[in-house]
């Protein structure tokens, strides 16, 4: 299976990577640590006085892409029942993320933007439900496997991971 990064972007963006030998890891450190902005930052940035947020993650996008050479990479799309008072915001970082992976010279076609419905029904198995609970949901999952998220942005990107590397296996 080819590497795959995953990303949950939100106010704290959830990171996840399968390299070629099938290892999955949730991705920390400097490049992602207090994710893509604090609270302040995001309330700035949803009422158009700041551009920095957007900036910052298209540049750590470019980056963990050039530092883990993945062959797909999968951005959590914004989903149509987001909150229009955040979408804006969402809408941003997720293009940026998108365009972050484009300048590190991805094809279009190695670039899945799966909705949370999409990634959920294969990690999950189901996409019913409310929100919180689907994350909460994904985040005993992620456990039950072993791994040790933060939070469920973290286990959001791990279901991202799941349904892209499914994705990768069968050839995009």
């Amino acid at each position: 299976m080819p590497g795959v990064l995953a990303f949950d972007v939100a106010k704290a963006t959830g990171v996840a990577y399968a390299s070629e030998d099938a290892a999955a890891a949730l991705v920390r450190g400097p490049l992602f640590d207090g994710g893509v902005a604090p609270a302040v930052e995001l309330r700035t940035w949803l009422i158009g006085e700041a551009d920095d947020v957007s900036h910052r993650l298209f540049w750590r996008v470019a980056r963990a892409i050039d530092d883990l050479s993945p062959k797909y990479v999968a951005i959590e799309d914004v989903h149509v029942g987001v909150n229009p008072k955040s979408a804006i915001g969402l809408i941003r970082w997720n293009e940026a993320a998108f365009l972050g992976a484009r300048h590190a010279g991805l094809p279009l076609w190695r670039i899945l933007r799966p909705q949370p419905s999409t990634w959920r029904s294969g990690f999950l198995g189901h996409a019913r439900g409310k929100s919180k609970a689907l994350k909460d949901e994904a985040l005993a999952l992620c456990r039950s496997r072993g791994f040790s998220p933060k939070n469920d942005n973290e286990a959001d990107a791990l279901g991202v991971l799941h349904w892209a590397c499914a994705q990768a296996r069968r050839g995009g």
